[in-house]
């Protein structure tokens, strides 16, 4: 929901903090989402500078959220089997 949510001000042209306000979402997604901080900003942060990583940087990353490698990289097939499947419904 979190990352989901991180690309609403890209959709509707606003910062994600004015965006979310009214949603009365609980603290963590909140404050994750306005200021990339507390219990899901760190892999927020991660999933948003993933791509420009190389290996050797994302090990720390990783780390500083508390993620193994082998756990993300994990979590990676599974999203993109998941994204695959989504789209062979679709």
């Amino acid at each position: 929901m979190v990352g989901m949510f991180s690309l609403l001000d890209l959709i509707f042209g606003q910062p994600v903090a004015e965006i979310v306000r009214p949603l009365n979402l609980v603290d963590d997604v909140q404050d994750a989402l306005a200021r990339h901080a507390g219990r899901f900003g760190g892999i927020l942060r991660l999933v948003e500078a993933v791509d420009t990583l190389s290996a050797a940087e994302l090990g720390p990353v990783l780390a500083e959220v508390g993620i193994g490698r082998e756990d993300w990289l994990r979590s990676l097939i599974r999203a993109y089997g998941w994204a695959i499947q989504v789209s062979r419904e679709a």
